[in-house]
């Protein structure tokens, strides 16, 4: 420990600026948004049910659900006498809202979580604790994290500040014993007029001695049926050149229309010709086409993978190009699409015994199903399928996955029972096979909640890459106050 809070004081030094600048505008955290959220929600990247990831992260298992919402009710001025009568027909105001949540989880190996929300209208706050030994020998896990959200007024300020450390068992047919210390920082401020707005987030990462900065800057001017985007971004690191890129967009609207044109120029990688267009033939049914060209971030999964590792510090900006169909009915959410990539994925490395990132063309074509029937009042049956329509074999990505369950109340218990399915993966060293995985979750919730969960309930042997074993069946007790 001593040595991990030497590093952080050390890093931190470095960034006095940054932490003076969040300082004075209070330190805040929400979940992470989009820069340009207001023109994604109309068409471009459409809000919908999220598919789960291939396989889920350590600090993904231990989510808890949602804190419920907070509705604050404006305060109404009335005459005496009004509220005298008032006051006689109504019963005795309800007791005020609590804001402050406490969570605490612990479990199978040596698994201890502590997480203190704090809720108010304009300022949110999570402070978290999370340790592990994890399922195998030297696979310790240990992070901190801040994270915090501030509003004022057509202000928002968002953070999240993580740091710790983690052992890197490596593969089962080469063990390793290293050690990992990361420090990542954060934050977004956005800044909304009538018809301008403009956002400037910056990523910063310190993980095994390599430093990265991703910075970004967007200006929005709306101009009633024309919205002009000005675009920023940079990529730089401590040992390699930076890459700059800049971006001017036209945005068209009108209706159930939308298009978006942009260029996009980054230096060392030429310049892409990026069309958008999204529209809605009528309440179920819609044509989009997406289009993106960008810095990768693949920093943040060596926070959470001990499996996985960077060797250069510099990537080549990603493209990928997206078309299909939508179909929205009620609970079920249909999506049909085609898309050319040229993005990294991670393959396997004989010098590290890790997994690096490396640059793969391809196309897909795949089917997406969302689905969340209501069976009655307290009980639902859920059901997300992603699946490779034409089964072809592309290094990293399953053929199919899915998601069955079923989520279940009655008076103050819930009950989730659901079941994960992961299709066959081929990697450069061997192809992993297909699994299943079945697990439960029960609470009972009043003033405290109370909860249970129960994870890979079969205890299933699978791998989550070659080499790498999967978590045995683990068990996980919280409490909610």
């Amino acid at each position: 420990m001593e040595r991990i809070s030497r590093k952080l004081v050390e890093r931190i030094k470095k960034l006095k600026f940054f932490i003076l600048f969040f300082l004075i505008k209070n330190l805040c955290f929400s979940q992470e948004i989009n820069i340009f959220e207001e023109i994604e929600a109309k068409s471009l990247k459409e809000i919908k049910t999220k598919i789960f990831d291939i396989f889920p992260s350590y600090f993904e298992k231990l989510i808890l659900p949602e804190l419920p919402e907070i509705k604050f009710e404006e305060p109404i001025i009335e005459k005496k006498e009004e509220r005298v009568e008032i006051e006689k027909k109504q019963p005795a105001k309800e007791e005020k809202k609590k804001n402050v949540y406490l969570t605490i989880k612990t479990g199978s190996f040596s698994t201890k979580k502590m997480d203190l929300d704090l809720i108010e209208k304009f300022v949110n706050f999570t402070l978290s604790f999370f340790h592990t030994e994890n399922y195998r020998k030297n696979s310790e896990i240990l992070n901190y994290e801040l994270k915090g959200f501030f509003e004022k007024e057509n202000k928002i300020l968002n953070i999240d500040l993580q740091f710790g450390e983690m052992s890197l068992p490596g593969p089962e047919i080469n063990p390793l014993s290293l050690k990992r210390d990361f420090l990542s920082v954060n934050w977004l401020y956005s800044h909304k007029l009538e018809n301008f707005c403009l956002n400037f987030s910056h990523n910063y990462y310190s993980i095994e001695e390599k430093l990265t900065n991703f910075l970004n800057l967007n200006i929005e001017k709306n101009l009633d049926y024309i919205k002009v985007l000005l675009n920023f971004e940079g990529q730089i690191s401590k040992n390699s050149n930076s890459i700059f890129g800049f971006s001017p967009s036209l945005i068209f609207s009108r209706d159930n229309f939308l298009c978006k044109f942009s260029l996009k120029l980054y230096n060392d990688y030429g310049i892409k010709f990026l069309p958008e267009f999204f529209y809605n033939v009528n309440n179920n049914f819609s044509i989009f086409l997406e289009s993106n060209y960008g810095n990768p971030d693949l920093w943040k999964d060596l926070i959470t993978d001990n499996w996985k590792t960077i060797k250069e510090e510099k990537f080549s900006p990603e493209i990928k190009y997206k078309g299909g169909l939508k179909f929205n009915f009620q609970n079920l959410f249909l999506e049909v699409s085609h898309s050319y990539n040229n993005i990294y994925l991670w393959e396997y490395d004989d010098l590290s015994f890790l997994y690096i990132p490396e640059k793969t063309q391809f196309q897909k074509t795949s089917f997406i199903l969302n689905s969340n029937f209501p069976i009655s009042e307290n009980l639902s049956f859920v059901f997300n399928l992603e699946k490779n329509i034409f089964y072809r074999e592309i290094m990293y990505l399953p053929t199919e996955k899915f998601l069955l369950g079923f989520d279940c109340k009655y008076k103050d218990f819930s009950f989730k029972f659901y079941n994960t399915f992961t299709g066959k993966r081929r990697f450069n060293v061997k192809e992993t096979n297909e699994f299943n995985l079945l697990n439960l979750e029960i609470a009972y919730k009043k003033n405290i909640e109370f909860g249970l969960g129960i994870y890979n309930v079969l205890n299933k042997n699978y791998e989550i890459a070659p080499y790498y074993p999967g978590e045995k069946r683990k068990f996980l007790f919280w409490i909610k106050f």
